[in-house]
């Protein structure tokens, strides 16, 4: 038998709809996200990227029981980060919007 296209035996035969699942749910995720207000969305993205730093095998987020301080830990970093940034643009626009009621 003569094959016309040469198929290693260890290939597998893989079916293009196979990730479309996974790719419409991140749009769909994507999609809720862009609801979500700019303050949250923020929010969102600082605790995902602190999530996403403890992704790693062995974590101790994985845990059955997680560490209480760890978490509480993580929550207040998350907390003076957006407290730091959220201040600083309060007073930015408390600031430009004062030049404006000066006649």
């Amino acid at each position: 038998m003569i094959y016309p296209d040469f198929y290693p035996f260890y290939a597998t035969q893989g079916s293009p709809g196979f990730y479309n699942e996974e790719r419409e749910q991140e749009k769909e995720f994507d999609l809720m996200r862009s609801y979500y207000p700019d303050t949250a969305r923020r929010i969102q993205e600082k605790a995902e990227a602190q999530c996403q730093l403890l992704d790693y095998e062995g974590s101790r987020l994985y845990d059955e029981y997680p560490d209480r301080f760890m978490l509480y830990h993580i929550c207040q970093y998350i907390f003076s980060y957006c407290f730091v940034l959220y201040s600083f643009i309060q007073i930015s626009i408390i600031t430009s919007n004062a030049g404006s009621f000066s006649g």
